[in-house]
């Protein structure tokens, strides 16, 4: 395969990873632009360019994967940033909510489904205590 050839698979797999995001074909991509520049420069045969692709593409996986991970994705899940979001914060009751049956509590402005082990009258102000899914688990402050 040519440079250019190398240089369109690395592209393909670069747009890849941004189309769907996961941190594995970006390696790929980089992998096949190394091996467009070796390949540019001192012409291997087709057979040493697939096994340079190869050792590139897992050397980069197992180096960089772990450590590119935490700088995008971070070490918390996304359902953990979401919840810290509302755990602990206030919220006023605009639904009663009674042990048998959930209300409704607004917070931030909008209208969230509320339960608690308690009888909460409209207009009193109540803590999140966990969140699952649209529903909040809220007590009387």
């Amino acid at each position: 395969m040519s440079a250019i050839g190398w240089v369109f698979l690395g592209v393909v797999f670069l747009v890849l990873e941004v189309a769907a995001p996961g941190l594995i074909s970006v390696f790929f991509g980089m992998a096949a632009l190394v091996v467009a520049l070796v390949t540019w420069t001192l012409a291997p045969s087709p057979t040493v360019q697939w096994l340079l692709f190869s050792v590139f593409s897992v050397l980069s996986l197992f180096l960089l994967r772990r450590m590119l991970r935490k700088t995008f994705v971070g070490e918390k899940s996304a359902a953990e940033n979401v919840e810290d979001d509302f755990v602990g914060k206030s919220a006023t009751v605009v639904e009663p909510v009674l042990p048998s049956r959930a209300g409704r509590v607004e917070f931030r402005g909008c209208s969230w489904t509320a339960e608690s082990d308690e009888e909460i009258p409209t207009g009193t102000t109540v803590r999140i205590c966990s969140k699952a899914n649209i529903t909040l688990f809220v007590k009387r402050v």
